[in-house]
């Protein structure tokens, strides 16, 4: 009796590993991952389980726990990754981030929502639309249609609204 409970806990204990990513491969609708396990045990072909509408290829050197399924060790699925190496350090309880090995991330703050990037940030839609009391950049606030500014100098000197524009019936010129 004491085999069969010995040969379970083995099948038990062989469920669940973690392993460092090797080498990637997302071509077609998923991603497979070599890796290597504790004591150097070769994890070859895991696939990675991601959530509807999040998607992140890994770099070598990440890391992931695996499921054996059915406690077979060559049919894995991958069930979690993540990198230490480039996590952000500075979260506390409560917040969340994604991010990258170039220093870019999208943090959502206990007070704020960040968006950081060392490189150019693209926004594509047809339209739009922010709502907010104010709004600056560079800590400079942006006017907008209604808002008074200051004109310097020449004919136009004063302070006057912004108008939409020629022949707008909030406020423009007709011509």
């Amino acid at each position: 009796m004491s085999k069969m409970f010995e040969r379970l806990e083995r099948r038990i204990m062989l469920l669940i590993g973690r392993a460092i990513v090797q080498a990637i491969s997302s071509d077609g609708g998923r991603i497979v991952i070599d890796g290597s396990q504790l004591k150097g045990e070769a994890s070859k072909k895991v696939e990675l389980a991601e959530s509807t509408g999040f998607t992140a290829v890994p770099l070598p050197g990440a890391e992931l726990v695996a499921l054996s399924i059915m406690g077979e060790r060559g049919n894995k699925v991958a069930i979690s990754m993540g990198d230490r190496r480039h996590r952000p350090r500075d979260l506390v309880p409560g917040e969340a981030a994604m991010f990258d090995d170039q220093v870019q991330r999208i943090a959502i703050r206990r007070d704020h929502i960040e968006v950081i990037s060392p490189k150019k940030v693209i926004v594509k839609s047809p339209t739009i639309e922010i709502e907010a009391d104010s709004a600056t950049i560079n800590e400079r606030a942006i006017a907008t249609v209604g808002d008074l500014v200051d004109v310097q100098g020449g004919s136009s000197a004063g302070r006057h609204p912004i108008v939409t524009g020629v022949g707008d019936p909030q406020g423009g010129d007709d011509g």
